[in-house]
């Protein structure tokens, strides 16, 4: 008898500590999965940004000639919207236009995203308060010239004062790049719309379809100016057409379909060979 329950435990004590492996292998299992998501997102994020940091920072051969060609004129329209002039912009039509086009903006892309359907149930208003917020942190800062603001990290290191907005700014700034195996579709980040730099107009030519929409008012309208840009980008590239017959062309599509309520001089359609962003 003593035997039998002395063999009983054995085996108990030996069903324990299997029981005990099989969980240590399946939570190790798991976590090594957790991890290579992670990794994954991790690694596409700083891919995405490096994409990024290239597309801002090198040119195509012709965007090189035309940069040596304006050394001296470093001011020039970007694909972005200057942010800058939503805190010193040279008059109050050029700061609305910018304001209208990020509040616009954020919609577009964030709309639907959890964090920012949680913040606009308790403060619908809460885009105008960001941006009213950021214009005065800026100003604060410049007050000081060893603060002067100059870069777009240094306005994502800025203490909003406000926990909320901070951690909605903090969203649209890192952006949410898709992940394998994930329900969720993701979302970009604003850095990928916006700059410090350039002289305030936007060089729709270059503006990726986020944007498009945006300043067209409507998404199968920007579908339709998208083509007609790969179109011409085409007929340029193989010396089907010149430079002047395609900005013109460009332009006479584009000032025909952007939204009544943006001043059209806010706008460059210049053309080149520099591939237009989605197409």
């Amino acid at each position: 008898m003593q035997v039998l329950i002395y063999v009983t435990t054995l085996l108990m004590v030996f069903a324990i500590l299997s029981y005990g492996k099989l969980e240590s292998l399946k939570s190790f299992a798991i976590l090594k999965g957790q991890s290579e998501v992670l990794r994954k997102e991790t690694g596409r994020y700083f891919s995405h940004k490096s994409e990024w940091f290239y597309d801002e920072t090198t040119f195509s051969k012709e965007e090189n000639a035309l940069s040596q060609e304006s050394k001296n004129q470093p001011n020039k329209a970007t694909r972005y919207i200057n942010l800058s002039y939503l805190f010193k912009a040279p008059d109050e039509a050029s700061e609305i236009f910018v304001k209208n086009l990020l509040k616009d903006l954020i919609d577009k892309l964030y709309e639907g995203k959890s964090f920012y359907e949680e913040i606009k149930q308790n403060r619908p208003a809460f885009v105008e308060e960001l941006l009213e917020r950021l214009k005065e942190e800026v100003k604060e800062q410049n007050r000081n010239p060893q603060k002067k603001i100059k870069t777009i990290q240094q306005i994502a290191n800025l203490d909003l004062k406000d926990q909320e907005l901070a951690n909605a700014f903090y969203h649209m700034l890192k952006g949410s790049p898709p992940v394998d195996g994930s329900i969720s579709q993701g979302y970009p980040s604003l850095l990928d719309y916006i700059t410090l730099h350039g002289n305030g107009k936007i060089r729709v030519w270059l503006v990726p379809k986020e944007l498009l929409s945006v300043i067209f008012g409507d998404e199968a309208i920007a579908a339709e100016v998208q083509n007609i840009r790969k179109e011409l980008h085409k007929d340029l590239v193989q010396g089907k057409k010149q430079k002047e017959e395609v900005f013109l062309s460009f332009k006479e599509a584009c000032e025909r379909r952007i939204r009544y309520d943006l001043p059209i001089d806010k706008f460059n359609f210049e053309a080149s060979c520099q591939a237009p962003k989605n197409n």
